[in-house]
């Protein structure tokens, strides 16, 4: 068995498993299958620990709300608890078979079994045991296939509106209704760690909960923010947000940040508002004036940061699925490639 388990493990998987509380059945039976000699009650307690959760009944929560935004579950422990270690010879020997930092990604391969997108969960094959979980795990990996229960870690973005951003989108709503440009009231940065569908193809919306109020002085903050890839409108933003991060060394991170004002030159987008536009075209108007034809408020002061992280996001959606599609028409063409040339702080 060991053998055959290590199969998987030469083929990196850079995904996020990503379940919905609707699909809790087809996990009790892959851990079934995974855990065997587990009793039925301690298998989800052991699963719950590997995610770094600390009992069913925590993740559970989470998941109980998970009905229309996937769960994302990865890693969480790096040794066994004293619950895992209590477990029977048996139960530990497969788990040392399978390995911590594998087990989600045969959890994956389970449930790519069991569930159907069209009928649910069909269950596994009658008979199937953790050789036919592997084969598929191997399959997935080896081929870097996608399956309706991870997503690719690659892809999660930080979106980071700056103040600017902000004022820009008020003025041009302003502008609009025929009322004059304000001032910096004293907007703050704002952002939001963004979560592309399974397939890659488009972004999830915004939950409120989501949204991040920036502080540069925070450096625990910034470093959530920046274990992704940062996705700013401008590079005269991501200039003044290194600025503001002055002395903190989570900066560098903004190095393989994405522009999405280069992104939209490249493919065209800018050009569509050149003739509409009565302004520059800024923010307001590729969100305005731009494919994402966003609707503003009556009343401008209604455009707060939670509005504004929306429209840049808007922006970003319309940019993912147009790289989606070149990357659908060119094998090995990367989603959004990070520029090359935009190093400014070295």
């Amino acid at each position: 068995m060991l053998a055959i388990l290590e199969a998987v493990m030469p083929y990196e998987r850079s995904r996020t498993l990503a379940v919905k509380s609707t699909h809790l059945s087809a996990l009790k039976d892959v851990l079934a299958v995974l855990l065997e000699d587990a009793k039925s009650t301690h298998r989800l307690e052991i699963f719950s620990r590997i995610c770094g959760y600390r009992t069913w009944a925590s993740l559970k929560a989470k998941l109980d709300q998970a009905t229309e935004h996937s769960l994302l579950l990865e890693t969480g422990i790096f040794q066994p608890d004293a619950f895992i270690l209590e477990q029977p010879r048996s139960v530990r020997r497969r788990m040392a078979e399978i390995g911590l930092f594998n087990f989600l990604h045969l959890v994956e391969a389970g449930l790519d079994l069991a569930w159907d997108d069209d009928f649910g969960d069909v269950g596994l094959e009658e008979g199937a045991g953790i050789d036919a979980i592997v084969r598929n795990g191997e399959r997935l990996a080896q081929e870097n296939l996608p399956t309706s229960f991870s997503i690719d870690k690659g892809l999660r973005r930080a979106l980071i509106l700056s103040p600017q951003n902000h004022l820009d989108i008020i003025n041009g709503a302003r502008r609009l209704r025929g009322m004059e440009p304000i001032a910096d009231p004293g907007l703050s940065w704002v952002g939001a760690i963004v979560t592309p569908n399974t397939s890659g193809s488009f972004y999830e919306p915004i939950r409120e909960e989501d949204i991040l109020k920036i502080d540069p002085n925070d450096v625990d903050q910034i470093d959530v923010l920046l274990d992704y890839t940062t996705r700013v409108y401008s590079l005269g933003d991501l200039e003044a947000l290194a600025r503001s991060l002055n002395g903190n060394r989570s900066r560098i991170g903004l190095c393989q940040s994405d522009i999405l004002e280069d992104h939209a030159e490249s493919v065209g987008f800018l050009d569509e508002i050149a003739e509409d536009a009565p302004t520059h075209r800024g923010i307001f108007e590729l969100g305005y004036f731009g494919y994402t034809r966003m609707a503003i408020p009556d009343d401008p002061i209604a455009i707060d940061a939670t509005f504004a992280l929306e429209w840049l996001h808007e922006i970003s959606i319309v940019i993912q699925a147009c790289h989606h599609e070149f990357a659908m028409l060119s094998v090995g063409r990367e989603l959004h490639p990070v520029p090359t040339d935009i190093t400014p702080f070295r």
